[in-house]
């Protein structure tokens, strides 16, 4: 069986805000983890990888941004 036919829960999503995102852009780049945290992304990602549901986790930790 093809595991991107499988139906999935993804039980760890981060999704932040957009100006949040941004300022990682600019102190991390482009390729940094938490430059990747878009909505309209992780829909595409969903949909490519059937992902049926996620389950989005909070980012409370203020020291965690730059």
């Amino acid at each position: 069986m093809d595991w991107r036919t499988i139906s999935k829960i993804d039980s760890h999503v981060h999704i932040l805000p957009e100006d949040r995102r941004q300022g990682f852009i600019r102190y991390q780049g482009e390729d940094s983890t938490w430059s990747k945290a878009e909505l309209s992304s992780y829909i595409d990602y969903m949909e490519e990888y059937n992902i049926k549901k996620a389950i989005l986790q909070p980012t409370n930790n203020s020291y965690m941004y730059y």
